[in-house]
């Protein structure tokens, strides 16, 4: 006997049906009989290229109709053959669930996908000493000064701040935010500027907007993880660009332009996330270039550009162009206050427009209260003097890893020495494995954000991603020595052992 098993990933029946009424049918015709042990889900999920969730709904809708039984440790077994009329569900018995794991769509199917979410709770996670959140440090949030603003912004516009918005934004906000993006050397009008719930929003709404699928987009190699996600998500096709210290190696752009015919570049000048880079003013010229000859807009993600704590400052990509190609994002999530989820996208007033009407199918507006009592704290002297304290907390905690890394850390191990942002990015020995360094150091209470993640083909297997933002000082020189010896210890073993066998689920970050 031999299960038989074709599906059709264009028909309109999902997935999960099509498995399930093809094993159904091989019972009932006597192909397989009872006794018969079917694959494991995660076999026939890869022999039939399927998400393992889809195979598992695909065996529980069996299950339910009695032609087979699962035991853990045993596996799952075709039962007695039905009679006629054992299918029929009885009046009084409990209709089976949807089986929403098979109606999901394409685009939303994949790792991918999968990854920003794990991350986010991974990065959230409590009891731990993180290195995986690239968020601010609780320390630096400032509660008191905060609550200020918003009580004065309720005095000063009232009930208006509890009615739903523009959709553009909070008109003084707006008038703000281009004042200062106008300081740093970029062309900007209130108009065009969009207001939106994070930057993350802000980059999923201009992807929305220029991508179909199968589009070309060039990203850094590695690169933002929640950009993967989104642009994957679409079916975009990503065409990886490598990453030095010096930003987006552009050596080979415009070949990789010519060839692909990319719809869209998307690129972290300052403090590359994951591996810090900040881009050097010739390339950011040379891109600029590039972009212009092909007309192939850029979409700058400037999420750290206030974070500098040493060396040049260098203008933004924006501040470069003269001819409106350079779609412009930041946000106050890294530099404020990551609760208040306030980002923005700046760009031509034809694209905003197109990216209010996007916005507007999203959610209407986001929230005018929050827009103007980040306002008030950004117009008064609570904005800069924050920032000032937290780039010193900032280089105190990036200079207190750094020295833990050089103290516990084996040789062959290297690091960059960041001048701003958040992050670490470490090159481990070739031997050493960051999955099995994650799943050795969560058991001892450490997190941190494995490479592979931030790579678009796989790579990364022996980097990670260390944030200094969030830990104290002294849970840095706690995790820092955690990790060390876990990489110590796997590099005196004399082969890599298998991690995975115990069946353990190992997370995405």
């Amino acid at each position: 006997m031999e299960l038989d098993v074709k599906i059709n990933k264009q028909s309109h029946l999902p997935l999960y049906r099509q498995i399930s009424d093809a094993i159904k049918l091989s019972i009932t015709e006597g192909r397989l009989s009872m006794g018969f042990r079917l694959p494991p889900m995660r076999l026939l999920a890869r022999q039939l290229a399927v998400n393992r969730n889809t195979v598992a709904s695909a065996y529980e809708e069996l299950i339910a109709d009695g032609l087979i039984d699962s035991h853990v440790g045993r596996g799952t077994y075709v039962t007695e053959a039905p009679r006629d009329g054992d299918l029929l569900q009885s009046a009084d018995a409990a209709p089976a669930k949807m089986p929403w794991e098979g109606l999901f769509a394409k685009s939303f199917d994949g790792p991918a996908v999968a990854t920003l979410q794990d991350l986010f709770q991974v990065g959230t996670m409590e009891g731990y000493i993180s290195f995986a959140g690239s968020y601010p440090a609780d320390a630096s949030l400032p509660i008191a000064e905060f609550r200020n603003c918003i009580n004065h912004a309720l005095r000063r516009y009232g009930r208006s701040l509890l009615k739903y918005g523009a959709t553009s934004g909070f008109a003084p906000f707006q008038q703000f935010l281009a004042e200062r993006m106008n300081k740093a050397g970029m062309t900007v009008q209130p108009e065009n500027v969009l207001v939106t719930n994070g930057s993350q929003q802000a980059l999923s709404l201009v992807a929305h907007l220029l991508l179909d699928p199968h589009d070309a987009v060039i990203v850094e190699n590695p690169t933002y993880s929640g950009a993967i996600s989104v642009f994957s998500s679409l079916q975009a096709k990503l065409v990886g660009m490598p990453v030095d210290g010096h930003g987006m190696e552009v050596a080979d752009l415009e070949q990789a332009v010519a060839r692909a015919k990319p719809k869209l570049i998307y690129c972290t000048p300052n403090y590359q996330n994951p591996t810090s880079g900040t881009m050097s003013l010739a390339r950011r010229r040379r891109l600029l270039e590039i972009s212009r000859r092909y007309q192939v807009p850029i979409l700058e993600d400037d999420y750290g550009g206030e974070l500098r704590f040493a060396g040049e400052t260098l203008p933004s990509i924006k501040a470069l162009d003269r001819a409106e190609q350079v779609i412009y994002m930041s946000t106050l999530s890294k530099s404020l206050i990551p609760g208040i989820r306030l980002g923005w996208v700046a760009g031509p007033v034809d694209l905003i427009g197109r990216l209010i009407a996007v916005k507007q199918m999203d959610d209407f507006s986001t929230s005018p209260l929050l827009q103007a009592a980040a306002f008030e704290f950004c117009r008064r002297r609570y904005f800069k003097i924050h920032l000032e304290k937290t780039r010193r907390l900032y280089q105190r905690r990036c200079d207190r890893m750094l020295d833990a890394l050089a103290r516990y850390f084996p040789k062959g191990s290297v690091w960059n020495r960041p001048t701003g942002g958040m992050f670490i990015w470490v090159w481990l020995p070739e031997s050493v494995n960051s999955d099995a360094v994650f799943l050795e150091a969560k058991k001892l209470g450490v997190l941190f954000s494995r490479g592979n993640l931030f790579f678009i083909d796989g790579r990364g297997q022996n980097q990670m991603r260390l944030s200094f933002t969030t830990a104290t000082e002294a849970e840095i020189e706690k995790g820092v020595r955690i990790l060390g010896r876990i990489i110590q210890a796997f590099l005196k073993k004399s082969k890599q052992p298998r991690y995975f066998s115990t069946g353990e689920s190992l997370p995405l970050v």
